[in-house]
């Protein structure tokens, strides 16, 4: 799956493993490295995992995955309009981690 960011900010965030520690800690930065490995190597949103520990879940329009520390991850699909099937999406953007 190609994975894109919202903005330039949350990119050079999650393209460095020492800015992740420093925002989210050292356990949520874990889950976010391994959590951005399941998406990059899924080719469709469809084999992502939806029963924990990823839990992939579908929020107005937009997608999360399960964090450590009760976050989680969230993005939308890249390009692709509202309600389109989970194995049509192949690019997704990172919004950004909640909770």
């Amino acid at each position: 799956m190609e994975i894109s960011f919202c903005d330039a900010q949350t990119c050079a965030v999650f393209n460095s493993l020492s800015a992740l520690r420093a925002k989210y800690g050292v356990e949520v930065a874990g889950s976010i490295v391994v959590r951005m490995g399941v998406l990059g190597a899924a080719p469709v949103l469809a084999a992502v995992p939806r029963k924990p520990p990823v839990s992939l879940t579908t929020e107005e329009g937009t997608y999360t995955v399960s964090l450590a520390q009760s976050r989680r991850l969230r993005f939308r699909p890249d390009q692709h309009p509202a309600g389109i099937k989970l194995s049509k999406i192949t690019a997704i953007e990172i919004l950004g981690v909640e909770g």
